[in-house]
């Protein structure tokens, strides 16, 4: 099975089972099913159509992407978001690097280095320095982000009627582990 086939199947398994166990009520009144999903540009996933991609190097978000999630989850009622990181993510690799060697890239890549690098400095912060470790690190810095800066995201949220979550997508085996969750009432595993 190819990486795009692979992809595509833990994307269906993830929103069936989050929208099974997680989002009940919503399921039982008979809606649709529909998630906003926010991940990496460089994780070529292919998605269905009940789904709104906003894609960027690193998941970072600017006006323009919260503007983009925001209206998927205000005006076409997305009740799940998704930040979807993956392993060897060019954006945290280059934040490290920029970090390590002191030197930060040109052009708007260094826009995107700037925001990844807290993530990466919390992440040492606490003792966390495998890449792994990292990547769980900026995933769960982007959903709290994302309810931070989103006002009507985090309301809804509060009101039970959306949720974030935070997946790892691992590129050789096509798995994902669930790393972050807002609004849900699921275990989230800790951090190795």
């Amino acid at each position: 099975m190819g990486f795009l086939e692979s992809s595509e199947r833990v994307m269906e398994r993830w929103t069936t089972n989050l929208w099974g166990f997680l989002l009940p009520a919503k399921r039982e009144r008979g809606e649709a099913v529909a998630m906003l999903l926010r991940q990496c540009d460089d994780n070529a996933l292919i998605v269905g159509r009940q789904r709104v991609v906003v894609r960027t190097a690193g998941h970072v978000m600017g006006a323009e992407v919260l503007g983009s999630i925001e209206y998927g989850v205000d005006v076409l009622g997305c009740p799940l978001v998704v930040v979807l990181g993956h392993d060897s993510c060019g954006a945290v690799g280059a934040a490290c690097a920029a970090l390590e060697d002191g030197m930060a890239p040109a052009g708007y890549v260094r826009d995107v280095v700037e925001r990844v690098t807290p993530s990466v400095l919390a992440a040492r912060a606490a003792g966390r320095v495998e890449p792994e470790e990292i990547l769980a690190e900026h995933i769960r810095h982007t959903v709290d982000l994302l309810l931070d800066r989103s006002r009507v995201l985090a309301e809804k949220v509060a009101a039970g009627r959306a949720a974030v979550v935070g997946l790892c997508y691992r590129l050789a085996d096509g798995s994902a582990q669930l790393v972050a969750a807002r609004g849900l009432d699921a275990a989230v595993p800790t951090a190795s």
